[in-house]
């Protein structure tokens, strides 16, 4: 997720609870790995996630399949910021 997550930066997940929208980015579960991607499409039961830096989108995955949005990322010790707009 370069260059909006860099390796060492931890993140804050709000839990899945329906405010999931195009652009923003999300924890999944896929094929038993944890993700965090963007999401370029949302349908009503499947989820297209991207990583910032991937030129091709993942495969389609099922809505249950989102644990929660990325609200915020810590690169520092006294550093937060919002990851959205």
């Amino acid at each position: 997720m370069f260059p909006t997550l860099a390796i060492g930066d931890h993140v804050f997940v709000q839990a899945n609870s329906g405010c999931i929208k195009e652009g923003v980015l999300v924890l999944a579960e896929v094929e038993g790995r944890l993700i965090v991607h963007r999401v370029i499409e949302l349908g009503s039961n499947e989820v297209i996630l991207k990583g910032d830096n991937s030129p091709e989108p993942d495969k389609p995955i099922g809505n249950a399949q989102v644990i929660g949005v990325i609200t915020m990322r810590d690169c520092s010790p006294r550093n937060l910021d919002s990851v959205h707009p």
